[in-house]
């Protein structure tokens, strides 16, 4: 028993007074009403006053098997025949911005009424995908994408039917018109911009805004609802200026060479590594790729983009910096010796970047740090936002203690891809 009944006294102290005072004259008058109504109607009473407060939201409506829609005319149900009905399929809620605000979690990101879905988990009829790490790619029977997109993905990630879209051209998708922007994360990477009946969506996929090289941030549309990523949705990542950690990694390699030990940079085959060249060009190094980064450094240049001079990782490297994925350290085994650090937003974490083996860490990332994320919603203007990978959950609670309307739609890691 909860407060003052909790102790046995108390207990018998209320008992007696409960006999001293008999029964509730009142109570049993409200009994005696419900003992002479008529059978059922005390249960469609209860019915009709937990539905009347729908009575003034718009568009609440159900929608049956059948495929006839009807508004709800009003709480008295003693009236309708409920014999027979068609099962009901879907119910439309009420909302003043109709379904277009409404994203679900089902192994992948869905819009809510529009049957197009987000970088699923499994094949889908019609999906967006934002770039081409293997986490976000499957065989869609139609998906849309940026040509760089497609240049990376291989050749069993290939959906059966692409519709390539160039950044900032729209497209219609049903009712709906999609824009895709630059997300800064890789080669083809792309926000999507879906609306419909006045109202923007932006999903960002893995996303980056600030860049070194003196590149200008990632733009960000504004929209009323954001999807967006949250791989380092935690306060203690907070990454350094990009060229100030370029060029500690560029000292690092420096000094690895002049003890005759050849520098190993641990860093994602796909985008990862060709972006650190990228970061690394100002500073003059060559560099051997293992097998597993040569197609795409590939893919890289046939897209227009000018990699610094490298060569395909075979024997001893020489003077060159080698890069290799974090998993699988065999094409480096060969070499007399050799320094490891491991290229990674990882590096703000160091329980996690020790695993691989690695000599050092730098936190150079190709994803948002926790001050970018929420930079990133405040350039959108969005008033209500969904959370997705990483540490989903976590962020989202971070920005409701900021008065912003937030929900995590799925929690599983990135670790692989994050790298």
């Amino acid at each position: 028993m909860r407060g003052s009944l909790a102790h046995p006294s108390a207990r018998h102290a209320w008992l007696s007074r409960s006999l001293e005072r008999g029964p509730d004259p009142g109570r049993r008058c409200r009994q005696d009403e419900r003992d002479q109504r008529p059978n059922g109607e005390d249960k469609r009473k209860n019915g009709d006053e937990r539905l009347a407060h729908f009575r003034h939201l718009p568009n609440f409506r159900l929608e049956c098997q059948a495929g006839s829609t009807s508004d709800y005319p009003g709480p008295n149900l003693s009236s309708m025949r409920l014999t027979n009905l068609p099962r009901p399929r879907t119910v439309q809620y009420a909302t003043s911005r109709r379904m277009t605000r409404h994203v679900t979690w089902d192994k992948g990101i869905s819009l809510v009424g529009h049957d197009f879905w987000l970088d699923p988990l499994t094949v889908r009829e019609l999906a967006f995908v934002s770039h081409a790490h293997t986490d976000h790619t499957r065989r869609h029977r139609n998906a849309l994408m940026t040509e760089g997109t497609h240049l990376l993905l291989t050749p069993e990630r290939r959906p059966h039917a692409t519709r390539l879209v160039a950044l900032q051209d729209v497209c219609r998708v049903g009712d709906a018109t999609v824009t895709l922007y630059d997300a800064g994360h890789m080669l083809g990477s792309a926000q999507l911009l879906f609306e419909h009946d006045g109202c923007r969506l932006l999903y960002t996929g893995d996303l980056k805004l600030r860049h070194g090289g003196g590149l200008r941030d990632t733009p960000i549309p504004e929209a009323d609802v954001i999807v967006i990523e949250s791989t380092y949705g935690q306060p203690h990542f907070r990454f350094p200026d990009a060229d100030s950690v370029a060029e500690l990694v560029a000292r690092w390699c420096r000094r690895a060479q002049e003890a005759r030990a050849t520098p190993v940079l641990l860093a994602n085959a796909m985008g990862k590594a060709q972006e650190l060249m990228l970061s690394l060009a100002p500073f003059g190094f060559e560099f051997a790729l293992e097998e597993r980064c040569v197609p795409f450094a590939r893919a890289y240049e046939t897209a227009g983009v000018a990699l610094p001079d490298w060569v395909p990782l075979d024997g001893d490297p020489g003077d060159r910096v080698v890069i290799i994925p974090p998993v699988g350290k065999d094409a480096i085994r060969g070499l007399a010796r050799y320094r490891t650090a491991l290229i990674s937003g990882w590096a703000q974490d160091a329980g996690f970047w020790r695993v691989f083996g690695a000599d050092v860490a730098f936190p150079l990332s190709d994803h948002c740090d926790f001050d970018e994320l929420i930079e990133v919603i405040r350039r959108s203007g969005a008033d209500k936002v969904y959370t997705v990978h990483g540490f989903a959950p976590e962020f989202a609670k971070h920005l409701r203690r900021r008065g912003v309307r937030a929900h995590a739609l799925q929690s599983t890691e990135q670790l692989a891809f994050a790298l």
